[in-house]
Formats: structure tokens, C-alpha cells, sequence
């Protein structure tokens, strides 16, 4: 149930990121957007100044999403980094080619999809990789979030998994040398085989964006 968690979080999450990503970086590269400078300026300040954790989890539990699998996605919908990569990336195209749509009576929507998106398939494969590891890899916001065992994801429950087996471990101190040196080695393997299950997915997704 976890992994189907995990992956409905990747996925979904992933999905969503992307789109807003985009569209959003698209907006700001338009030269006749009102006030873009003040929205960039907005945008590059929270990378270094956020309202914490306490606002952060207010916000969630007053517009509803407390133990709710959107929780898990909304929050941090579209990252800063990834944004302004792609920002870059878009701004590094040549304009002509937009100019070129515009007069073929092309609007922003059919610049975007039949324009910019066909030639910026390397960008799309980075922060697609970035989101679906950040989304993969998260447990905090679950950990935060989410009451509902049955809407952790994977990296949670593995966690829960290696605590537990920590705890274990320390109650059976007292045990004999030989008994203890055999609970060492089923909790190296508990944490060895965790790592490995929450690992390989992801790592095959790698060669998929080289």
C-alpha cells in the first residue's frame, strides 16, 4: 500500500510540478507581462527567507489539507531551483521562432505546446527527475501531514520499520553475546534491504532521461 502511495505521489505530484513549472516559467519569459520583475523578485526571495515551519503547517491544517494526500503535493508544488532553470532554459531560445508562430496567428497556448515544448525536451527530463526523486524521497511532509497510515508513503513506513528495529535492537542488550551479535546481522540486513527497496525504482528511472 506505501508503494502505491509513493507512486501515486510521484506520479500526481510529479505531473502537476511539471505543468505548473512550465507554464509559470513561460509567463515570466514574456516580455509584455505586467510587473514580471517584481514577480521574479517574489519568487527568488523565498529561496532564502521562508515563513517556517510552524506557519507552513498552520497554513495546511486552515485550507484543509491536513491528512489529505494532497498535502503530500500541493505544499511544494513548484520549486524555486527548478523554476528558474527552466526560466533559463526558455530564455535561452531563439525569439524568431516565437515571432515566426505569432504571425502564423499562433496564441501563447499554441506557442507553448508547439513551439517551446518540442525543443525543450532536455529541461523537461531534468526537473522531471528532480520532482519525481524529491517526490519519492519525501517522509517529512508525511511525517507532518499525514495521521492515516494508509496514506504513507514508502520512505515513511521504511523509517517506522528501521526505528522499530532500532528499538528492538536496544531492548535485547541485555542478551547473550551469541544472540546478540545474530540480532546485529538482522539489523544490518532490515536496514540493508530497506535501502535497497526504497532505492532501485529510482535509480531506474535515471537511464530513462539520459
Amino acid at each position: 500500500l506505501s508503494y502505491g502511495n509513493t507512486i501515486f505521489y510521484v506520479a500526481a505530484g510529479g505531473f502537476l510540478s511539471v505543468a505548473v513549472t512550465v507554464m509559470t516559467a513561460f509567463g515570466l519569459t514574456r516580455r509584455d507581462l505586467p510587473f514580471r520583475n517584481f514577480i521574479m523578485f517574489a519568487i527568488l526571495f523565498t529561496m532564502y527567507f521562508n515563513g517556517g515551519l510552524i506557519p507552513t503547517y498552520l497554513v495546511v491544517k486552515n485550507v484543509g489539507l491536513l491528512d489529505t494526500r494532497l498535502a503530500m503535493i500541493l505544499p511544494g508544488l513548484v520549486g524555486t531551483y527548478n523554476l528558474i532553470i527552466t526560466i533559463s532554459y526558455f530564455r535561452g531560445l531563439p525569439y524568431e521562432l516565437e515571432e515566426a508562430a505569432k504571425i502564423d496567428g499562433a496564441g501563447h497556448w499554441r506557442v507553448l505546446f508547439q513551439v517551446v515544448l518540442p525543443i525543450s525536451l532536455p529541461v523537461l527530463a531534468v526537473i522531471t527527475l528532480y520532482y519525481a526523486v524529491g517526490h519519492w524521497n519525501a517522509w517529512f511532509n508525511a511525517y507532518l501531514y499525514l495521521n492515516e497510515p494508509k496514506k504513507f508513503p514508502l520512505q515513511l513506513i521504511i523509517k517506522e520499520i528501521l526505528l522499530a528495529n532500532s528499538n528492538s535492537m536496544a531492548g535485547e542488550s541485555s542478551a547473550a553475546s551469541s544472540d546478540g551479535v545474530k540480532m546485529d546481522a538482522l539489523s544490518e540486513v532490515i536496514k540493508y534491504s530497506a535501502i535497497m527497496v526504497s532505492c532501485i525504482p529510482i535509480w531506474c528511472a535515471y537511464p530513462f532521461v539520459q
